[in-house]
């Protein structure tokens, strides 16, 4: 503590004056002035003085149906189903903050339960969509305000996966697309090879693939997994009948 003057007439009055640095939270201090008069012991007198320091942030953990997809894929969801997103909205500082809202980078509606939030406390933003084709990602913000300095932020994305699931299927008798009567024409008792060619024509990897027909032939396929785009070529052969 610096003060200007070491000498106080009766009534005079002097500012000393000191500075520092604010730590986080609470903080208290206490200060003590003395004199010495003509004659008699020291006098003295106290006087406290208190500041918070602030350290104001949020946080925000964005789920879409339910889960915490940071990055690709997210959850598949079938184009036109419906969308669900949460936004955990906690204040991680040490004030209150006010005007606590949540945006949306893709234009969603965003609503949440409660403006104002102590330190710790935990608010849950909701909205909701339906399903579009292909990956998709959006990114949630929070802000709110401290009750001094700047605004706080955070933001945080999430994703999902709009399926549109398909399969394709063209058959050959003895390499012909034979859709229509009458197909080749094939000796009684000589040799059919069917061919079947199966793509996935949807955006999402099928598992399980297999072919079967209507009339008992079995049919090999040489992979039962078919990633977007891809093609199989199963057979299956047999001895041609009359007709």
């Amino acid at each position: 503590v610096s003060c200007p003057v070491s000498v106080l007439p009766p009534e005079a009055g002097t500012i000393c004056t000191a500075t520092g640095v604010a730590a986080a939270g609470q903080y208290a201090n206490i200060g003590t002035a003395t004199g010495t008069p003509p004659v008699g012991a020291v006098v003295t007198a106290s006087n406290p003085s208190h500041y918070y320091g602030t350290t104001p942030s949020i946080s925000i953990v964005k789920f879409t149906n339910g889960e915490d997809a940071d990055v690709a894929t997210g959850p598949f969801i079938p184009v036109g189903g419906a969308v669900a997103w949460t936004y955990a909205v906690t204040n991680t500082g040490n004030v209150t903050l006010t005007s606590v809202s949540v945006t949306d980078d893709q234009g969603v509606t965003v609503n949440c339960p409660a403006s104002v939030l102590p330190p710790g406390a935990t608010t849950m933003c909701t909205a909701s969509g339906i399903a579009t084709a292909g990956q998709y990602v959006n990114v949630g913000t929070a802000t709110g305000i401290p009750p001094v300095g700047s605004v706080v932020t955070a933001t945080n994305p999430s994703h999902y996966f709009g399926t549109t699931p398909s399969i394709s299927i063209v058959k050959y008798t003895n390499g012909e697309d034979a859709d229509v009567a009458t197909g080749p024409f094939i000796p009684v008792g000589g040799a059919v090879n069917w061919t079947y060619a199966v793509t996935n024509t949807g955006n999402v990897t099928l598992t399980s693939v297999s072919v079967t027909d209507d009339q008992g032939v079995s049919v090999s396929c040489p992979v039962s997994v078919l990633p977007p785009g891809a093609t199989t070529t199963c057979t299956a052969s047999g001895v041609a009948t009359a007709g």
